[in-house]
C-alpha cells in the first residue's frame, strides 16, 4: 500500500484545560507526539464527552479544538489524542 503508516502501539497524550486556556473559544492542544492526525476526545467538567465545533490538525504537534459554541466553559475540561 502506498502512503500507509503502521505502528506497533498506539500513542496518546492528555491535557486538562479551563476557560482561561481558550483563545476566542479555541483550545490549542500541544500533544508533542510528532503525528499530524489524531483521534480526539474532549470531556467537560461533568466527565461527559462533548463534540467540538471543529478540530484542526495545525501541525504534527498541535491540534486546534474549537469550542466557541459552548460559550464560557465551567471547571476543568480534558482532552485526549490517540494516534
Amino acid at each position: 500500500m502506498t502512503g500507509v503508516q503502521t505502528c506497533a502501539l498506539p500513542i496518546s497524550a492528555t491535557a486538562s484545560f479551563t476557560d482561561g486556556d481558550l483563545s476566542t473559544g479555541v483550545y490549542t492542544f500541544n500533544h508533542s507526539l510528532d503525528v499530524q492526525f489524531l483521534a480526539i476526545a474532549v470531556y467537560d467538567n461533568n466527565d461527559k464527552e462533548v463534540t467540538p465545533d471543529e478540530i484542526t490538525a495545525t501541525d504534527s504537534n498541535n491540534v486546534a479544538i474549537d469550542l466557541s459554541s459552548y460559550g464560557t466553559i465551567t471547571g476543568t475540561w480534558n482532552v485526549r489524542g490517540v494516534g
